[in-house]
């Protein structure tokens, strides 16, 4: 039980890096594309405050107290691991191109001469307008949505709520990312170089991202199903 604990532990580890990497990747090009880039205080909120204590506690979960048929997955080439990993990739990118559809109809897009005009003024990429502020604060559930999503825990693992220490510090990154979404408090909005967005704005984001969570957890578990039929004994999989 432990081996296979820690062979599905180590998978979920590298999809998580994976998927941080992508969603990190995608966004800021999509910034980069306009002059715009996070602010040092917005990367470093992402890594303190998300990414570093979820990566941390994920491996933290004990093994299943029962055994299954079904194996854990042996290579990175597993079709398991290759549905997981690049069905949610996929899913998360099209959430991130909706975003972007919808931050285009606000007419959140800055114009190529205003642009121009800003860098040649200052030499720096823009770190504080509409569009960077919306692209942040989406893409902050994202990173907490993919270590949820590939640490469920089951069949190999206990459910995740087993592991209080993760379980806390995963509904705490959700409720600050809800927080800092709706209602952030002005000093929190000048040390991360944040926007005011109108509330309409702010409610449609953070639906969207519950929204993105709801098919990624549907996702995850039909994937996590294949080949076991029905799930294991003793088995939980939504929260």
């Amino acid at each position: 039980k432990e081996g296979r604990a820690a062979a599905a532990c180590s998978v979920a580890a590298l999809k998580y890096m994976f998927m941080y990497s992508v969603l990190q990747l995608v966004s800021v090009s999509f910034l980069y594309n306009f002059g715009c880039n996070l602010s040092d205080g917005q990367f470093l909120f992402v890594d303190l405050f998300l990414i570093i204590p979820l990566g941390v506690l994920m491996g933290e979960t004990e093994a299943s107290d029962y055994l299954c048929e079904q194996n854990p997955p042996r290579r990175l080439t597993d079709r398991r691991v290759l549905y997981s990993a690049i069905g949610q990739g996929i899913l998360m990118l099209a959430f991130q191109l909706l975003l972007m559809a919808y931050l285009r109809n606000l007419g959140y897009w800055p114009p190529l001469e205003s642009i121009q005009s800003q860098i040649g003024k200052t030499g720096d990429l823009l770190d504080k307008n509409e569009l960077v502020t919306a692209v942040f604060l989406y893409v902050n559930f994202q990173y907490v949505w993919s270590c949820w999503v590939f640490n469920l825990g089951p069949p190999f693992r206990k459910f995740y709520k087993s592991n209080k220490g993760y379980a806390i510090t995963l509904y705490l990154a959700t409720f600050f990312c809800a927080v800092l979404t709706l209602c952030p408090p002005d000093v929190i909005s000048k040390l991360l170089r944040m926007k005011d967005l109108p509330m309409s704005c702010r409610i449609a984001l953070t639906a969207l991202a519950f929204v993105n969570l709801g098919t990624c957890l549907i996702l995850e578990v039909h994937v996590n199903r294949l080949g076991t039929g029905s799930t294991a004994r003793g088995t939980q999989w939504f929260p």
